[in-house]
């Protein structure tokens, strides 16, 4: 009795330990070496020897954050320093709430959230900054930034603040009169 007992618990082991390497295997179970506390949003950036954003990306890189001010000279190894372009896209986590979201630029840009075009102003233009505002639920967000630069200086910056919940209740106080006292 003892070692059909004992045989149980090794197999039940056993299966643990392969159910836990499955798990690990599927993505579905990271070790516990392998989690970081989270530093931020990563922007992938695909950046382009061109104004268009086709073709191969000549360099491909995760950016902490989009705050370039490049001047005159080239965001990295094999990229034009003018006639270029970027592409960024990042999924961020957001508190529900209203947020405006504001860009810096000199040339153009586009700036989609969640799919939705919030910013469009692809076009030549000299470092001018514009803005949207849009309310987000609560999670993850997708966040795309398209910008180019055709020659000159070179500014890039993304920004956003805000993240107060909306105002769902208004309280009204009726007067019997034109100075709304007594």
């Amino acid at each position: 009795m003892m070692e059909i007992l004992a045989h149980r618990v090794r197999l039940r082991f056993l299966f643990q330990v392969l159910l836990i390497a499955l798990l690990v295997a599927a993505g579905m179970l990271v070790p516990a070496a392998a989690v970081s506390a989270d530093p931020g949003p990563a922007f992938r950036g695909e950046y382009y020897n061109n104004t268009d954003l086709t073709g191969s990306p000549v360099m491909v890189r995760d950016d902490a954050a989009i705050n370039f001010d490049w001047g005159t000279g080239s965001p990295g190894g094999g990229v034009n320093s003018d006639n270029f372009s970027v592409n960024w896209t990042a999924f961020v986590y957001f508190a529900e709430g209203n947020y405006n979201f504001h860009v810096t630029v000199d040339d153009g840009v586009r700036l989609w959230v969640d799919d939705q075009l919030l910013i469009d102003e692809w076009r030549d233009q000299p470092s001018t900054t514009f803005h949207a505002s849009k309310y987000l639920g609560a999670g993850y967000h997708s966040i795309r930034l398209a910008y180019y630069e055709r020659g000159g200086f070179a500014v890039c910056k993304l920004w956003w603040d805000g993240g107060a919940p909306p105002i769902t209740h208004w309280r009204g106080e009726y007067y019997g009169n034109t100075w709304l006292g007594g």
